[in-house]
């Protein structure tokens, strides 16, 4: 567990196996603490996949920003209803949630049985970012820009490049996919046996694609670019209440264990 060298107050996990691992929800499929947040709450995110599905869904959204490049045919990469988005050279309202967003906060939130009260309502930032960035701290930024308050979001990029304890070779999104036979040995979030899974964070490239994080094909790539359509695999990501009690000491074989709720 280290410091946020970005964000005062903020601490966060990194390197390949760190000892982050907790149960949700009585699942026999753990998950993994992300950070402790500046407020107390506690990200965490899933370690196998829900479901496969696409982000979104091919002309559910053709208006405003939604109606650039290939959005209308392949589906918008961004995550929530927004007044003003703007990515890259274009800037335009979304009036409507992403499926994913819907499917996430309706049908697999009310399905959850145990442990759900202990889940923090929170907001996911979603603004875009750029493979060629090669300073974090304004990639930050740029995801801060968008932000949409739910009980279930993903991870953003920049969760996923933090999680890297090798600063030097992997310490912004174009640095770990041009090393990224060395950072997936330095990343727990790369242990995904093999698939791509989606973020929140759209690249300003590609106006009718999704970042997605994850080992690849051949366990080379760190990241890539996906159509929203493409079916992806999906982690949940929620934020814990800064109140909670917790037993274990977060080995993969002696988990953190919810106590009070």
């Amino acid at each position: 567990l280290y410091a946020d060298t970005y964000e005062d107050g903020r601490y966060v996990y990194k390197g390949g196996n760190p000892n982050n691992y907790i149960t949700f929800n009585g699942e026999a499929d753990l998950w993994r603490i992300i950070a402790i947040e500046t407020d107390g709450t506690i990200k965490i995110i899933r370690t196998k996949s829900i479901v496969s599905m696409g982000f979104d869904t091919p002309k559910a959204r053709t208006d405003g920003y939604c109606s650039y490049g290939n959005a209308p045919t392949y589906g918008c990469n961004v995550w929530a209803k927004t007044t003003s988005f703007t990515n890259g050279g274009y800037t335009g309202i979304v009036s409507k949630d992403s499926n994913l967003k819907i499917y996430l906060n309706e049908t697999y939130y009310d399905g959850l049985k145990e442990n759900k009260n202990a889940i923090k309502t929170h907001k996911f930032y979603y603004g875009p970012a750029t493979f060629e960035n090669s300073d974090l701290a304004s990639q930050i930024q740029d995801e801060k820009r968008y932000s949409a308050t739910s009980n279930i979001g993903l991870i953003q990029m920049s969760d996923f490049i933090k999680a890297n304890n090798n600063i030097d070779l992997c310490g912004t999104w174009y640095l770990h996919s041009k090393n990224a036979s060395t950072c997936k040995l330095t990343n727990y979030m790369n242990d995904r046996e093999n698939w791509y899974y989606f973020s929140l964070t759209p690249n300003v490239k590609y106006t009718a694609n999704l970042s997605g994080v994850g080992n690849g094909d051949t366990g080379e790539n760190g990241e890539g670019n996906f159509r929203t359509d493409h079916q992806l695999h999906i982690l949940p990501v929620i934020y814990l209440k800064s109140d909670i009690e917790l037993s274990g000491t977060g080995q993969q074989s002696d988990p953190y264990t919810i106590k009070n709720y």
